[in-house]
């Protein structure tokens, strides 16, 4: 029992002395463990996946494990990259004659490349479905009005029966030119009824209109953007391993002190046994 004792504090001890050159500030819990054996060698491989990258969140102390004092060999660190998305949406405006889709898109490109401060890039295309217009100014625009009246049961052709101009839909036309149709009752069988007359009258006129000059039409763009990030890093602790030889050395140890003792007793027996002899002689003699 007293050597066993021995055995694990000399053990304990020297895993203290070991550890205090590898130890980090902080520790975390794998999340794979590996162990093998290479070259009479053993090997412990932890595998972190640490949030940010900082090493110091890493255990690396050094450890006993079935008779055996692990110390850490090497730290392999590997970036995580990750994919964030986002939709996007930009716009493009551009000015056209006037309400027509295929128009505005003849004149933008079918896909726009995107960038931006925060790293995301990607590809925008086109929303066809999605294309507004507005209003870019206006200009005035002169039409002309025509317009034909008739003038019936007029006695005679005077001009003074056709007016010189009228309002036709809100627009004042003046009198341009005048047919006359003579209709003649006589040859009705109403013989009383004098000859009449009906004008035909042409009116011309211009008028001036508002009309937009031109329209901006706003072309949308839908697409997806994408960055790399490193938001964890891995980490492979690689532990290697020996067998603990205190044992061994106790044993010997505790041989050769046995040894000692075994001689000190016997040199002790022998003098004993010497002194014993010598007093029996001399009491022997004193009796004589």
């Amino acid at each position: 029992m007293q050597q066993e004792r021995k055995k694990r504090m000399m053990t304990l001890l020297l895993a203290c002395f070991l550890t205090g050159n590898h130890v980090f500030a902080a520790e975390a819990l794998p999340e794979k463990v590996e162990t093998f054996i290479e070259n009479g060698n053993y090997y412990i491989v932890k595998t972190y996946i640490i949030e940010g990258q900082q090493k110091e969140e890493v255990a690396g102390k050094s450890f006993e494990q079935n008779g055996i004092l692990y110390h850490i060999l090497e730290v392999e660190k590997k970036p995580i990259e990750t994919i964030e998305k986002k939709t996007v949406e930009q716009i493009q405006k551009v000015a056209v004659s006037s309400k027509d889709v295929s128009q505005a898109l003849s004149k933008v490109d079918s896909e726009l490349y995107y960038t931006d401060e925060e790293g995301y890039t990607g590809k925008l295309f086109v929303d066809a479905q999605n294309i507004s217009f507005q209003i870019n100014g206006y200009r005035t625009k002169s039409h002309t009005k025509e317009s034909i009246q008739y003038y019936y049961q007029l006695s005679s052709k005077d001009m003074a029966h056709i007016p010189k101009s009228i309002v036709a839909d809100g627009v004042t036309v003046q009198l341009k030119n005048v047919e006359w149709v003579n209709v003649n009752r006589s040859e009705s069988s109403d013989t009383a009824v004098g000859s009449n007359y009906t004008a035909k009258a042409y009116y011309t006129g211009t008028y001036m209109e508002k009309v937009p000059a031109g329209y901006i039409a706003t072309v949308a763009y839908k697409g997806e953007a994408e960055k790399n990030v490193i938001n964890q890093t891995e980490y492979k602790v690689i532990y290697e391993g020996k067998k603990i030889p205190l044992p061994e050395i106790e044993e010997k140890s505790s041989v050769k002190t046995g040894i000692k003792i075994a001689g000190v007793l016997c040199i002790s027996s022998l003098l004993l046994i010497g002194i014993y002899c010598i007093m029996q002689v001399y009491q022997r003699r004193k009796e004589e």
